[in-house]
Formats: structure tokens, C-alpha cells, sequence
């Protein structure tokens, strides 16, 4: 959440600059001064996804303004590592806007780098596939009960990663293609009792387009 404070201490201390030469009682600085707050106040508060301040036509244009903000809803964890450890929130685009601490659970996605990608606030998570690509997976999974996620891994600077469920397995993606496609290939054997979650495996690599490689112990 956007914390109040700071961003209206912000807000008073770039409304008392002066503009140019303009009186400030001037329709034009109004609508600039509420077009320069918006790309103020993004570059200070990642949180914030949209942001919309407009002059307050009714009552004071030139003094007061009416402001529309719009949050980034969280979608997973993105986790660096190194020695901190460090974690961060990513939104649907993959945005890191804000510092996590490190969760374990089923309710939200985490998601650790072991390539070294260096990534932290304001960076983007490879690109829109692959964060839609691991919440679908997320969801596909839920639809199988005696597998249950237990992490995933990026493991290279294509984005690559390993899905590690909790019954042992691993299963490799690769985010370039897409990844409900793969799944949908691990699903087949299932549904065709190839393979049972109870079976020993080492990992499962679904990086071929529509072929599984299975690797047991």
C-alpha cells in the first residue's frame, strides 16, 4: 500500500515551486503542474501503477487538485540469490516494486534466481510470458491434488526455470514457449498413468515442444 505521508509531503513540496515567469493563478500552470506531479510522484513511488491528477475545476484549480491512483496488486516474489537474501514484490508485468520478506506457502508465487540476473527495485521479470506463464501454471497444478508446488528456480539468462514440487520432482519450462502447452504434455502423463506422483523421478523437461524428457533415479 502507498504510504500516505511521504507521498503528500512530496506533493506540498512540488506544488510551492514556481513556475517560470507565469502568475501561478494560470489554467496553463495548473494543467502542467498536475501533468508534473504524475511523472513525480511514479519515479518515487513504484508502488503506484497509474496515477491521474487533474486541477480541481470546481473549487480551486490553481490550489487544489483531484488525484486518481492506481496500486500494483501483488502477483509473486521474485528472490535474489545472495548472501541478503534480498526479496521484492513483481506485479502481472513482472515490475519489482516494493521489498518482501521471503515466503513459503501456496498463496503466492515465489520465484528465486540462481542466474545471477541482479535484478531489484524498478527492474522488470523477463517479460509479460513469463509471469503470466507461471501464474497459469500455478493455477493448472491446483487441478491435480497430490501435487503441490514447493518453489521455482530460474536457472538461466533465457529465463528458463524449475518448477520443484514437493513429491521430489522437477520440472523443466522454458518461458519462450508457451508454458500451458508444456504443461499440457506433463498432463497427458498423468491422465495416461505413465507416470504416477508417487513414481521416483529425477525431473521431467518439457523444453521440447510437445515431447517430455524423463529422467529416473
Amino acid at each position: 500500500m502507498v504510504d500516505v505521508k511521504p507521498l503528500d509531503q512530496l506533493i506540498q513540496i512540488e506544488f510551492q515551486k514556481k513556475w517560470f515567469f507565469f502568475s501561478q493563478d494560470n489554467f496553463f500552470i495548473a494543467l502542467l503542474k498536475s501533468n508534473y506531479l504524475e511523472k513525480v510522484l511514479k519515479k518515487h513511488f513504484l508502488e503506484i501503477e497509474n496515477i491521474q491528477i487533474k486541477p480541481d475545476w470546481k473549487e480551486n484549480p490553481f490550489g487544489n487538485f483531484v488525484m486518481t491512483i492506481k496500486e500494483r496488486q501483488k502477483a509473486g516474489i521474485w528472490c535474489n540469490n545472495n548472501p541478503e537474501n534480498s526479496c521484492f514484490y513483481f506485479d502481472s508485468n513482472g515490475y519489482l516494486f516494493r521489498k518482501s520478506p521471503e515466503s513459503k506457502g501456496p498463496f503466492i508465487i515465489e520465484v528465486t534466481d540462481t542466474a545471477s540476473l541482479g535484478l531489484g527495485l524498478g527492474g522488470t521479470v523477463g517479460d509479460t510470458n513469463l509471469v503470466s506463464g507461471l501464474l497459469s501454471l500455478q493455477e493448472e497444478l491446483k487441478k491435480i491434488s497430490e501435487l503441490v508446488i514447493e518453489n521455482m528456480t530460474i536457472i538461466n539468462q533465457n529465463y528458463d526455470f524449475i518448477m520443484q514440487l514437493t513429491n521430489g520432482w522437477k520440472l523443466y519450462f522454458d518461458p519462450k514457449i508457451d508454458v500451458v502447452n508444456q504443461f499440457r504434455v506433463f498432463n497427458v502423463l498423468i491422465a495416461e498413468k505413465k507416470i504416477s506422483p508417487t513414481d521416483r523421478i529425477e525431473y521431467i523437461d518439457l523444453r521440447i515442444k510437445n515431447k517430455a524428457y524423463i529422467k529416473r533415479p
